[in-house]
């Protein structure tokens, strides 16, 4: 049941005890990946976008199929580049597979892709388009901080269409209006998940190619916004290694800024403390920096009700734990 909570109706097995493939699927799967980058791949997905572009502006289940067809090869390809580069962490990224992805007609075509998808509640499009935008941004980033200087010139050119000289950052605002508008059951946590990411990076790529921007903290750091990142580590377990680092430096920035009382709220607080309790998480232990995110949650529990005054900080803090704890 969390599994589908997460990642969907659509969900057919139970993760994580069920493996998704057998080491012999995977390996045939890992060879005819490699094979379709070095082929024609990058033309056909540049024929196909055409296409679906061109097509007529009525929608149509035809049209619907084609769009989410593209946009889950993509995403497939595109994940399987940026964790190539994440076990190969020495080498330089190579993107001449996808390369017709990163081009700022594309991107434009995606936001509208996205825009669309949440207008019309298609959640089945919600999650592959903001699954497909993160992947491109991590992708970007890896690009940035280590790719050659051809590719890095490309990155900052297309950059500086979507994130720099854009007038409304609609990447940021889509993300951050998917974030603050999220509710339970109108689509996957998986989707909640995709336009974190996407913030997230989108705010890293923004300050890589502009070093004098700076975040605005109302936008990042507003209740719902806050609320929504903390849900998320109730799934720890599920999210990617890259997910739960961010979500434990967001929580470490809203501390920094002395904003931890917008942590306060209770639903907040079973959260965190159900997170403080999760020591020996496997999961946890080895998607957090130095000294695991539990010691962050847990430095953050203990000092929340620091003694202030004797009894009136006793019966606040046996209140705080009574009510978190029943």
């Amino acid at each position: 049941m969390i599994s589908r909570k997460y990642f969907g109706e659509a969900i057919s097995f139970d993760f994580p005890n069920v493996a998704l493939f057998q080491a012999p699927i995977r390996q045939r799967l890992l060879e005819l990946a490699k094979s379709l980058l070095k082929g024609a791949f990058n033309e056909i997905l540049l024929a196909s976008w055409i296409s679906i572009r061109h097509q007529q502006q009525n929608e149509s289940e035809e049209k619907a199929l084609h769009t989410h067809s593209l946009l889950s090869l993509s995403l497939f390809f595109v994940s399987f580049i940026q964790l190539s580069c994440e076990i190969h962490e020495m080498d330089a990224p190579n993107i001449s597979g996808v390369s017709n992805l990163f081009d700022k007609e594309v991107f434009s075509w995606l936001h509208m892709i996205w825009t669309q998808a949440e207008d019309t509640k298609n959640t089945r499009g919600m999650v592959l388009v903001s699954g497909l935008v993160k992947e491109m941004f991590a992708l970007m980033t890896t690009i940035m901080l280590r790719g050659v200087q051809s590719d890095r010139f490309a990155c900052e050119a297309v950059l500086s269409e979507i994130l720099v000289n854009s007038k409304i950052d609609g990447y940021l605002q889509r993300a951050s209006s998917g974030i603050r508008a999220y509710r339970t059951g109108e689509a996957p946590l998986m989707y909640l998940a995709n336009a974190i990411e996407v913030l997230h990076l989108g705010y890293r790529l923004k300050c890589l190619t502009e070093p004098n921007f700076i975040i605005d903290a109302k936008d990042m750091f507003h209740q719902k916004t806050i609320s929504n990142h903390i849900r998320l580590l109730a799934f720890s377990r599920l999210n990617s290694k890259r997910l739960n680092l961010m979500l434990i430096k967001y929580v470490e920035e809203i501390i920094g800024c002395g904003m931890d009382n917008m942590m306060h709220d209770l639903t907040n607080l079973q959260i965190l403390f159900q997170v403080a309790l999760e020591d020996q998480n496997e999961a946890l232990a080895h998607s957090a920096p130095s000294g695991g995110i539990s010691a962050v949650i847990t430095n953050f529990m203990k000092s929340i009700y620091a003694v202030e005054a004797g009894d009136r900080s006793d019966f606040k803090r046996r209140k705080y734990l009574g009510t978190v704890c029943s």
